[in-house]
């Protein structure tokens, strides 16, 4: 099953990576549905769920006991936001490569 999340999770921060998400340091910052609905395409768990793996796997910085990390847009309104560990990404990419996966 983690073989699952692993995939998934690379997939999508791939996706994101391109132009959904801002780069902010070693992280990238996603608005929450957006995440969410890549999520849901893959109806073997909720995204909720498969967010609170993420957070376990230290995949994701959020504030404690949520799934999402507190942010604002450009405007200075509050948003909800993925805060995807790029390190972990590179990491799992890596693994990959080498077949490990």
């Amino acid at each position: 099953m983690i073989e699952i999340y692993v995939r998934e999770f690379l997939e999508i921060t791939k996706h994101l990576s391109r132009d959904k998400g801002k780069k902010k340091g070693d992280f990238l910052l996603v608005e929450k549905d957006l995440v969410a609905e890549l999520l849901n395409r893959n109806l073997y768990q909720t995204a909720d769920a498969k967010l609170r793996y993420w957070r376990m796997l230290g995949w994701t910085d959020t504030d404690q006991n949520r799934v999402t990390r507190r942010a604002h847009d450009e405007n200075g309104k509050p948003i909800l936001v993925i805060k995807i560990n790029l390190k972990i990404y590179q990491t799992l990419i890596k693994i990959e490569e080498e077949g490990s996966l």
